[in-house]
């Protein structure tokens, strides 16, 4: 399910009763991922999320098991399909952002 709303009211509920979740819903994360993950710790359950960065790349999760005694302060890069797309047509075409993310709709 896409968009912000019924999506955060169904998610929050199903975590309210210690259901986990998996979600690949990017608009839903960027705007209530931290009071979402929140609520998840709160009742001991699962927020699964992975599908929603990097491209579907189970980065998340590599990141946690593979590395969870290490501090890890900040990731940099380019790791979402949709800015990849927008920043390669602003270089190799040389559009202008006003041009380029109309584009993006139909990507």
């Amino acid at each position: 399910m896409g968009g912000l709303h019924p999506a955060k009211e169904y998610i929050s509920d199903a975590l309210n009763v210690g259901k986990n979740v998996v979600t690949a819903n990017k608009d839903l994360m960027a705007t209530f991922g931290s009071k979402l993950i929140a609520l998840a710790t709160k009742n001991k359950c699962d927020l699964m999320y992975d599908a929603s960065v990097a491209g579907g790349i189970p980065i998340l999760r590599t990141l946690s098991t593979s590395y969870a005694s290490d501090k890890i302060s900040e990731i940099q890069g380019i790791i979402n399909g949709t800015t990849n797309y927008i920043l390669s047509r602003l270089i190799q075409l040389t559009m202008s952002l006003e041009k380029t993310l109309p584009t993006t709709l139909s990507f």
